[in-house]
Formats: structure tokens, C-alpha cells, sequence
């Protein structure tokens, strides 16, 4: 069997579907969906996790792709993950008009037409 690219990132292309519909796109929303909770699910291989009392990350697989600061940012890596996944996921847990994609193997991050290039430390954000 040869193996084409017809189905590269099926995940990726899919809605993805959150408990409850919840959206988490920021620390408030993380902490209240986490609740009491130190870990739990949002989609598929993809889990929310408080750090600690000051930072709740999300982590897909075994890597930390996008981490929510108390005091409002939040940062973005995609582990040297350059897959259609991360970058969906990426976007999903991102504040509205932030928008994520790999360039050149390296995770680039556009919003009010600024672009962030070569996002690969856990540079922090302001999501306004």
C-alpha cells in the first residue's frame, strides 16, 4: 500500500467538539471549566491542566501547545509539532482574532494584522 496525503490531518480538518460545547480560550474560561479539577478533558487526545495557581495550559498528546496566564496573557508552542492538528488546536484554544500556522516549520501567529515569527519559547501574548 502507498501512502498519499488524501487524508494527511483528517483530525485536523474536523470540528472539534468540546464537553458541553465549552469554549476555553482564556484563563477565566479554563479555571471555570477545570473547576476543582487539576485535569480534564476538551477534545480528542487533548486535555486542559492547571500548572499551577497561576498558569492552566492545554496539552495535546504529551506536549503543551497553548498556556493561560492569571494575569491574562496566554503563549503558544507547538512542541516542534509542525501538523495540521496543532495548528488547529492551537486556533481553537487562542483568543478570537488570533490566528496560528506553520511557516517554514515554524509555529507564526497573526493578529491585527501584526505577524509573530518563529513562535518556538513560550512567548507571552496579549490577547487584545
Amino acid at each position: 500500500m502507498v501512502a498519499t496525503n488524501l487524508y494527511a490531518g483528517i483530525a485536523a480538518n474536523n470540528d472539534v467538539k468540546t464537553v458541553n460545547g465549552v469554549e476555553v480560550t482564556n484563563y477565566e474560561q479554563a479555571a471555570e471549566f477545570l473547576g476543582d479539577a487539576s485535569e480534564r478533558q476538551l477534545a480528542a487526545n487533548t486535555v486542559l491542566v492547571r500548572q499551577d495557581a497561576d498558569t492552566i495550559a492545554v496539552r495535546l498528546y504529551d506536549t503543551f501547545i497553548v498556556a493561560y496566564y492569571r494575569y491574562g496573557k496566554f503563549s503558544v508552542h507547538n512542541g516542534g509539532f509542525n501538523t495540521p492538528t496543532t495548528s488547529r488546536r492551537v486556533n481553537q484554544f487562542t483568543p478570537a482574532g488570533w490566528n496560528f500556522y506553520h511557516e517554514n516549520k515554524q509555529l507564526t501567529g497573526r493578529h491585527n494584522g501584526q505577524e509573530y515569527k518563529n513562535l518556538t519559547h513560550w512567548v507571552h501574548l496579549d490577547p487584545a
